[in-house]
Formats: structure tokens, C-alpha cells, sequence
């Protein structure tokens, strides 16, 4: 640790992709774009910096370089080196990598198998504390083919949450059987979900949307990379071209305005701080709802 730190004083630090708020945060663009341009390993998904060191030691030292690796053969001289990878993971690594050297969404597997009826589903809720509720707004739109149905529920205490849950359950049985479908729901929508359903004693609601759930983000997971290092929502929707409208950025911005809606006490605030956040939250479901037709059909073709 001390040579590295004297290394680093002396030599400077060489920008990497990680989760570190000057990252993702004030340095953001920089690093972007020196990283880039190094064809830095840490671009690729799944890459820390230790395993990129790891992969440097191994005369792996760009994405082009891994893109051209046998993945099984590195994988097992990773785990050589004490690095516990499978094969399959290392050939998602390559893919990546073959993503940024080829310029282009890389497919490597099968199509999304859902049909053009399914109902997209986005929860906002309280990450910061500012509420004492968790789901502070649902919001549910039914895809059948090009019609939609918008529907919102807004949260501002225990009893609305109920409400709101009620109110999603009778959506999904207006569309019954068809899936639901989220981005990345599984790590966080649906255990939410589960928690306020617990709370007020209606289960069964999470239960059916359990059973009907298909996870966007997992199966892009498993069969999709594009040029870019992470696979939010966000991120394959610009790579896509799918439209935004509103000016939020993402969940913390989000989450900080409805902190600001909650301690409000003006009256006009605090409407335009929730259609603001209703229109941050249309705008993710538009962007679900695009991404089935994205690795339903578009990748079926590719």
C-alpha cells in the first residue's frame, strides 16, 4: 500500500471505471473519456481494478487484447492467480469487449420471449428517509401492442400505500396473466414491493406479481452488451435512441427532489415537484416498455 502510494504521488493515478462518487460524480466525463481512449479493461462490466491488474499481469492489457483471448483458457489462468472466475463470465467479458472494439450492441444469446401484451411496472421510493412509507409511487403501464394505459399511484402516507397497492393489483387483474415486466426490478422494485405488501398484511398482491415478473435487466445480463459500461436503463436507452422527457437524471436527483416535495409547505411546489417526478417515472416506463421491443425483435434480427 505505501509503494502504491508513493507510486501514486509521483507518477499520478491512472483513471479507472468504478463506483467512487468522484466517478460517477464531478470526474465523470473525464474519466469517460480517458478511459476510453486507453481502452481501459475497467470499461468492461464485471472488471474491478484488481482483476484488471490481474489481467494486465497476464498481458491482457486493453479490451482489444481480451476480445481476442480464448475466455475458458484466461479464465483458468485467473484462477491460477487466485481470481475465482468461470468461463461463461470471462466470455461475457469478451463480448463486452467485442462491443467497444466492434462499436456496436453485441448479441449472445436468445431473444427476449415475452409478446406484445405485458404491463411495465417502476416503483420510486424513499431511499433517503424523508417519508414513513418505502413506496412513495407506483407506476403501472399496460402495453397491448401500440395501445397504452398509464396509470400512477402517489404515496404520502401509510394508508395511500395501501391504496396504491390496491389500486396496482386491480390493474393486474384488468390485464390478467400477461407479464410484468421491470428493469432491474428483482434487486429492487419487487423487494419493496414484498416489504410494503408485508406491511399491510396483503401479500397476495407481490405473490401474483412475482409469478408474472420477467426481469429486462437480468436478460440483457445474460444475452446483450453495448458500448458503454454499465447496462442501466438509461444507458441502453440512449444507446438506443429511446426518447426522455424529463430533465431528472436518474434516482438520486429523484430522490433528492421528492425530499424537497416532502418538507415543502407551498402548495404550488409541491405540485410541480410530484408531476415532475410522475413524468421522471412515465419516462422509465416508456423505456421499459421500448426495451421488450428492443431484445424481443430487434435483436432477434441482429
Amino acid at each position: 500500500m505505501i509503494d502504491q502510494v508513493r507510486d501514486a504521488r509521483k507518477h499520478g493515478v491512472r483513471p479507472r471505471i468504478c463506483g467512487c462518487t468522484a466517478c460517477s460524480g464531478p470526474l465523470r466525463d473525464e474519466i469517460a473519456k480517458q478511459t476510453r481512449a486507453r481502452r481501459d479493461l475497467t470499461l468492461i462490466w464485471g472488471i474491478a481494478r484488481k482483476t484488471a491488474v490481474h489481467l494486465e499481469d497476464l498481458g491482457v492489457g486493453t479490451f482489444d487484447e481480451l476480445a481476442a483471448h480464448d475466455p475458458f483458457e484466461l479464465a483458468s489462468r485467473l484462477r491460477e492467480r487466485k481470481v475465482f472466475v468461470c468461463g461463461e463470465t470471462v466470455k461475457r467479458w469478451s463480448e463486452h469487449a467485442r462491443s467497444y472494439r466492434d462499436g456496436r450492441a453485441v448479441i449472445f444469446g436468445p431473444p427476449l420471449e415475452v409478446g406484445d401484451a405485458f404491463i411495465a411496472l417502476d416503483l420510486e421510493y424513499d431511499t433517503i428517509g424523508a417519508s414513513g412509507t418505502s413506496v412513495w409511487l407506483v407506476g403501472a403501464m399496460a402495453c397491448l401492442g401500440d395501445y397504452r394505459e398509464h396509470d400512477y399511484f402517489w404515496v404520502d402516507n401509510g394508508v395511500e400505500e395501501q391504496e396504491a397497492l390496491l389500486a396496482l393489483e386491480l390493474v393486474c387483474a384488468t390485464y390478467p396473466d400477461i407479464p410484468v415486466v421491470t428493469w432491474a426490478g428483482t434487486g429492487a422494485d419487487l423487494s419493496r414491493l414484498g416489504d410494503a405488501a408485508a406491511r399491510h398484511g396483503i401479500q397476495h398482491i407481490f405473490e401474483e406479481i412475482e409469478r408474472r415478473h420477467v426481469d429486462l435487466f437480468q436478460h440483457a445480463a445474460r444475452t446483450m452488451r453495448i458500448p458503454h459500461p454499465k447496462l442501466s436503463l438509461k444507458a441502453v436507452g440512449d444507446y438506443f435512441g429511446i426518447p426522455r422527457v424529463s430533465s431528472i437524471t436518474g434516482g438520486l436527483e429523484a430522490g433528492f427532489l421528492y425530499m424537497r416535495y416532502r418538507s415543502s409547505k407551498e402548495p404550488a411546489e409541491r405540485e410541480r415537484l410530484q408531476a415532475d417526478l410522475v413524468a421522471y417515472n412515465r419516462d422509465d416506463l416508456e423505456a421499459t416498455a421500448a426495451m421488450v421491443d428492443v431484445l424481443s425483435n430487434t435483436l432477434r434480427h441482429a
